[in-house]
């Protein structure tokens, strides 16, 4: 899990200069590719709720957990960090859309889940 959230991380890190990449705009590739991170980033929405059961809240017990919920939630603030240029300064409707799209599916992610609330809480005060 870590080192697949690693990864997703770096390009939720990337993925303004990689919207803006001349190659991947004629490719017509951003919109595949932000919509890709995106449903990486809304698993990480789901590996961060399995610290939740039961109605309480599970500590992370290694090390290896706590740096995958905390990369977890640096690809959601990369993500949502990323995409506002994207949004309102990207040439292409489709890659638009598409991040307008993607921002708003994280947006209700963060505000409607109770779940995922309280495991950010949690993890940020501990």
């Amino acid at each position: 899990t870590l080192s697949a959230m690693s990864i997703l991380c770096s390009l939720s890190m990337q993925v303004t200069r990689h919207a803006f990449d001349p190659k991947l705009i004629s490719g017509g590739l951003v919109p595949p590719q932000i919509e890709t991170i995106g449903e990486g980033v809304m698993v990480g929405f789901e590996v961060l709720s399995t610290l939740y059961s039961g109605g309480e809240m599970s500590f992370p017990l290694s090390k290896i957990q706590i740096a995958s919920a905390h990369i977890i939630i640096s690809s959601i603030t990369a993500m949502l960090v990323g995409l506002k240029p994207v949004i309102y300064l990207h040439e292409d409707d489709a890659a638009r859309n598409t991040s307008y799209s993607i921002r708003n599916d994280i947006i209700e992610a963060l505000t409607t889940s109770t779940v995922v609330g309280k495991v950010i809480a949690f993890l940020a005060s501990s």
